[in-house]
């Protein structure tokens, strides 16, 4: 079984120019340092951005370019204006939301409680080598 790596993100009935089919909106490593890149911040500062939004400012700036962000990964060559449509196929609100859940998608872990911590893998010691006489081939 495999874990679906993207957020769908559907339009509203009959808009938009992906009417019926819809997106895939995903946060690969990639899209993280696209974002990055054209920011200047680092990809944890969207933390900072949803923090803003639930207290009633929205960015449409900042909202445009993670949704373009996050389409990358499946939608390649999309636009940054092409993502602004998408935003207004999909309305604000189920914009926003779906980039929250694809960026807690990213940062989620095993069923085991490691949900977005950095988990570094366990390795066993390297096993001691044990000296054992060489043969020279004299005796």
């Amino acid at each position: 079984m495999t874990m679906q790596n993207h957020v769908p993100l559907k339009p509203k009935t009959g808009s938009g120019p992906g009417t019926g089919t819809g997106w895939k909106l995903a946060y690969s490593i990639n899209a993280m340092i696209e974002y990055e890149t054209l920011t200047g911040k680092e990809f944890q500062s969207v933390q900072d951005y949803f923090e803003e939004v639930q207290g009633g400012k929205l960015n449409p700036s900042v909202l445009r370019r993670l949704v373009w962000c996050g389409l990358m990964t499946h939608h390649d060559g999309i636009t940054e204006r092409e993502a602004g449509a998408v935003i207004d196929a999909c309305g604000i609100n189920a914009s926003v939301a779906a980039v929250g859940s694809a960026v807690s998608l990213a940062f989620a872990g095993p069923e085991d409680g490691s949900a977005g911590k950095p988990q570094a893998e366990k390795a066993d010691p390297p096993a001691r080598a044990k000296a054992e006489p060489v043969s020279t081939g004299k005796s």
